[in-house]
């Protein structure tokens, strides 16, 4: 069946050459990593203890989203020979310019150009990505940093220094709502040590009051911690009464400070090799189209509204193995792990499993259908796009892809990669008889 989803995909970067496909990966690695110890903190906190786990619910699944993309992408880039048909394809471009003075003349040193300036700017970036992933996660000296630049905005804009502490505190203050200062504590520790394992020893945090090669981390964030008062809303409202601006005299922000300039640095570095790679891209891309003049080719996403079609689709991954299009509730409860949070399944919709109880959208052979393929081309960002017919009726939403399509960023492999959509049907199951919301559906016009 013809599908086709609206929505507002984040971005693409389909024209990379394998120099930059390569850099893309190493930078990937660095991100697992960070956030894998981040990760294993956090889920340790949650599952011990409800309250966290609904405060970190949403930084935690917004973290493992980028974390799971990223070896779903690395996988996919090794199965599929993604720099491997670069490379070939550059091979070709090169040939089809060196057969033109002309072209040669336009073209013909984009590819190593592109090639010089990742080399000149990939030491900063992994220097801004570890920085960034590891020492820059640490909420406390956020807060920190978050409310001083809040207070000087308010300076500037005029206020007094009451009014500007006051301004920069209600900002500040409704983050704490989802913040656990033990938990944080926990996470400080663990990034500052993967920090300093893997920094490189000129890239070592500066502005401390300790020298950080020998420094015991653990004593440090403990110190740290204990003496902040960022610590809380009640402890800094008390502080803000007793010392004023001398809030910003906490350890807390100069520690802020230390790993704010350390994740900086190395990004002003790489602005004007950033700016050089853009001319190079341009001149490859131009001499990509001129190339494949007449063959379809649609620009990258950039995070407005885009159109994708397609159709309902299975596929197979590799031999003798194959995924229907389709799956049912019976899927949920196989899958279903009482001792796994992510596997957890309401007892209400066990029973109503077991009862048959689907209304009016169970399948002609009683199935309750959950989800469904389709080869639409989508990426972060259409999370939620709505999955229409033909007719423009809405059959489903668009949440996710395959482990085949986590390099779909970069290119995409029709006969391999996948949109995961949930069925409407089961939306309206949900909620109707899970949900208990049925007269919901009196609003909508459901086409049978």
């Amino acid at each position: 069946d013809y599908t086709m989803i609206m929505g507002y995909p984040g971005r693409t970067t389909r024209f990379q050459t394998s120099p930059e496909l390569k850099f893309q990966i190493e930078q990937n690695d660095i991100r697992i990593a960070a956030r894998t110890v981040r990760q294993n903190v956090l889920l340790e906190d949650m599952l011990a203890d409800p309250k966290i786990k609904i405060q970190y619910a949403s930084k935690y699944s917004g973290s493992s989203n980028g974390w799971k993309k990223w070896q779903g992408m690395k996988l996919a880039f090794d199965k599929l020979g993604i720099i491997e048909r670069a490379e070939e394809e550059e091979k070709a471009f090169m040939e089809w310019v060196n057969a033109s003075p002309k072209r040669v003349k336009e073209y013909g040193t984009a590819i190593n150009d592109i090639r010089n300036c990742v080399d000149a700017i990939k030491e900063h970036s992994l220097a801004f990505t570890l920085a960034y992933e590891s020492v820059y996660n640490i909420e406390l000296t956020a807060f920190a940093g978050g409310m001083k630049a809040m207070f000087q905005r308010g300076l500037q804009e005029g206020k007094d220094t009451t009014a500007a502490l006051e301004q920069a505190f209600q900002a500040i203050a409704p983050a704490y709502k989802d913040y656990s200062f033990e938990t944080d504590r926990k996470v400080a520790k663990a990034m500052i040590k993967f920090y300093r394992d893997n920094a490189k020893p000129e890239n070592y945090l500066k502005g401390i009051e300790c020298d950080f090669e020998t420094m015991d981390i653990d004593a440090f964030v403990d110190n740290m911690f204990d003496r902040s008062c960022f610590k809380s809303t009640e402890a800094l409202e008390k502080a803000i009464k007793s010392e004023g601006a001398g809030i910003f005299n906490d350890k807390t922000l100069n520690a802020f400070a230390s790993f704010s300039a350390e994740v900086f640095k190395p990004y002003g570095m790489m602005q004007k090799a950033n700016s050089q790679l853009g001319e190079a891209r341009k001149a490859y891309t131009a001499g990509l189209l001129e190339w494949k003049k007449g063959e379809p080719s649609y620009p990258d996403a950039n995070f407005t509204m885009r159109l994708t079609y397609g159709t309902v689709k299975g596929y197979s991954p590799k031999d003798a193995v194959i995924y229907r299009h389709y799956t049912t509730l019976d899927g949920v409860m196989e899958k279903e792990d009482p001792d796994n949070w992510e596997f957890v399944v309401p007892a209400k919709l066990k029973e109503l499993w077991k009862n048959g109880d689907f209304g009016q959208y169970a399948m002609a052979d009683g199935k309750m259908p959950v989800a469904f393929l389709s080869n639409n081309d989508i990426t972060g960002g259409n999370s939620g796009s709505p999955v229409l017919n033909a007719d423009g009726e809405l059959i489903g939403l668009a949440f996710d892809g395959n482990w085949e399509s986590m390099s779909s960023d970069v290119m995409f492999e029709p006969a391999l990669q996948r949109c995961i959509n949930v069925d409407i049907r089961y939306v309206l199951f949900i909620v109707e008889k899970f949900g208990g919301a049925g007269w919901l559906l009196d609003e909508m016009t459901i086409v049978k």
